[in-house]
């Protein structure tokens, strides 16, 4: 089996959902023949300056009628916002509430 390296692929943009207007990484946590998944979407973040939803591993965002929470099978998994606005960026974990949540607040602070 080939190993993996990251000049071997990039991220790319594909239209989703049309929940949000945001990049998304799943497996933001994953690790691959250590190249660490988060720090390339970071850099992806950087780049674009738009704003990024990263999910990890064991962890999913419910979508119900235009509203959202995190939930998660494992013990510190987590969903993150990350953004770069007026050369700053910021990597901030998701609150994990039982509670819905409006979805158009994915891309506010």
């Amino acid at each position: 089996m080939a190993s993996y390296h990251p000049d071997d692929w990039s991220y790319i943009r594909v239209k989703g959902m049309g929940f949000i207007d945001a990049l998304g990484c799943p497996h933001y946590d994953s690790d691959t023949d250590g190249v660490k998944r988060d720090q390339d979407f970071q850099q992806t973040v950087r780049k674009h300056s738009e704003v990024g939803i990263a999910i990890d591993n064991n962890c999913a965002i419910e979508v119900v009628d235009n509203r959202y929470r995190i939930i998660t099978s494992q013990k510190g998994a987590g969903a993150y916002r990350l953004e770069k606005q007026h050369g700053e960026f910021s990597v901030e974990r998701i609150e994990q509430k039982k509670e819905y949540a409006p979805i158009a607040s994915l891309l506010q602070k």
